[in-house]
């Protein structure tokens, strides 16, 4: 009577053993894209991404860092803006955005915030901004932008 009871006891240790859910983190950093302008500044636009890889089925959460960068013509930062996606892949099959949020921080006082939001649109993470900058409290650059960044059904970011 003790053995069966022990052997079902083992059984059930197994069995949880097996469908316990493992998970673990791997951040990955893209290679940073680069556009120039014409007047010399440029902008840097990185993807750091943080995966939850776990290894039941083909699900898993997939979190991701957009960051965009304005330096001016002398590679001084003036403003980033941080697109956050979070998104639930279905490994081949979809990708959908369950979260999306957005950040701007400014380094060079000249510019200001006008507006911010961020949405979740399927498959996609979306910001918009709007930033003026002002030399003597007079306006003299306004930057409407829009970040997207997208997760494809293979869990590939973009």
């Amino acid at each position: 009577m003790k053995r069966k009871i022990m052997a079902v006891i083992a059984c059930m240790i197994l069995s949880f053993c097996l469908v316990a859910n493992v998970s673990a983190f791997m951040v990955t950093e893209a290679e940073p894209r680069i556009e120039y302008f014409s007047d010399g500044s440029y902008v840097t636009t990185d993807i750091i991404e943080t995966t939850d890889i776990t290894t039941r089925g083909t699900l898993y959460n997939k979190s991701a860092d957009k960051v965009y960068t304005y330096r001016d013509a002398k590679g001084n930062e003036q403003y980033k803006i941080i697109l956050h996606g979070k998104f639930r892949v279905d490994s081949g099959v979809s990708s959908t955005c369950i979260e999306a949020t957005v950040r701007v921080e400014i380094t060079n006082d000249d510019w200001k915030v006008i507006s911010q939001s961020a949405w979740a649109s399927g498959s996609q993470a979306i910001a918009s901004v709007t930033l003026k900058r002002y030399l003597l409290f007079i306006p003299v650059d306004t930057v409407e932008k829009t970040i997207t960044l997208t997760c494809d059904k293979n869990g590939n970011l973009t």
